[in-house]
């Protein structure tokens, strides 16, 4: 399938290439000033001490050899720890000191679309789109971003090229349809949308999209069974580079995720007791409430559940994902 031609998909990729010529050197740099000012939280009592121990570590192998790879590892770390601003400005100075990767500008064009400027958020992502080898999620985030700005020609060409670098990546072609979707083209979109259902059945948020698309073309009675399969479900897109923040996460958070990847019907006891040991310093989390109520709800605990629920409402009585356990 084919959204444009290819040579349409080409013609955002050469500016991005000369950018790469008014990078910097590979000289080894000079060590920074004790005293110099690097980018870093202003309130540091809002961390744990792992995390600080981790910051601190990694911002003295900074001083001591400014790298482009080591101002890309100091942004990755704030960026995991939600410090955007720190994160923004350490992968701004990776690309000034000659950072090469596609990950670099792709990660920075994430945290500025999360701090709200998405026009600079474009600049970043066509950056990460012009370095090789080629990085489908690049495309098809730059994709849905120029859609969600009216600018539905320069988002297909950038779909197509997501299609281009990885036409056998799932996540690729549900991005691919669910632009052609959201562009009223459901007839391709049923077919590109099908074909991941077909190899992920397990997907509900694909089946909740193919539902949407069976329904546009008429097929109602198709449309409800993946509808009703789909329903609540959220999309996950998944992208290595900001799924692997996750790996720099220090201190509860870190041991939080991990015993929430973890946690089935079978040790939900065992992790139970672990989660709970971090109650102090993760009671500010409503993803914490809402793992402890799935614990509780496979050993069968309906009051402790539903006290979790309450307990994370407090924190935010919008949560959905509160209101769909207690819905259950």
């Amino acid at each position: 399938m084919k959204l444009l031609t290819r040579k349409s998909t080409r013609l955002g990729l050469v500016t991005g290439f000369l950018l790469v010529f008014i990078l910097g050197c590979d000289r080894e740099p000079t060590p920074l000033a004790p005293d110099a000012t690097l980018p870093g939280p202003q309130d540091r009592s809002l961390f744990e001490p792992e995390t600080l121990a981790l910051f601190d570590k990694t911002t003295d192998q900074l001083r001591a050899r400014p790298t482009a790879q080591n101002w890309a590892e100091l942004a990755r770390i704030y960026h995991a720890h939600e410090q955007l601003d720190d994160a923004i400005g350490c992968y701004q100075e990776a690309l000034n000191a000659g950072d090469q990767t596609n990950r670099t500008p792709h990660l920075l064009a994430l945290a500025l679309d999360e701090t709200g400027n998405r026009t600079e958020a474009l600049v970043a992502m066509e950056l990460a789109t012009s370095r090789l080898p080629a990085y489908s999620p690049s495309f098809w985030k730059r994709g849905q971003w120029q859609l969600e700005e009216g600018n539905a020609e320069t988002a297909a060409i950038s779909m197509q090229a997501a299609l281009d670098a990885n036409p056998q990546d799932l996540t690729t072609r549900l991005a691919v349809g669910k632009f052609l979707l959201d562009t009223n083209q459901p007839q391709p979109a049923v077919q590109m949308i099908a074909g991941v259902v077909q190899q992920v059945p397990q997907d509900r948020y694909a089946h909740y999209l193919l539902g949407i698309a069976l329904a546009q073309i008429g097929n109602t009675f198709d449309s409800a069974a993946h509808l009703e399969l789909g329903r609540h479900s959220k999309p996950y897109w998944r992208d290595r580079h900001h799924d692997n923040l996750q790996n720099l996460l220090t201190g509860p958070k870190r041991e939080f995720i991990i015993l929430s990847l973890r946690s089935n019907k079978d040790n939900a006891r065992e992790t139970l007791e672990k989660l709970l040991a971090l109650e102090e310093r993760m009671s500010d989390d409503v993803n914490y409430y809402i793992q402890l109520t799935k614990n509780y709800r496979r050993l069968v605990q309906p009051d402790n559940a539903e006290q979790m629920i309450k307990t994370g409402l407090a924190l935010n009585e919008h949560n959905y994902q509160l209101h769909y356990q207690q819905a259950g």
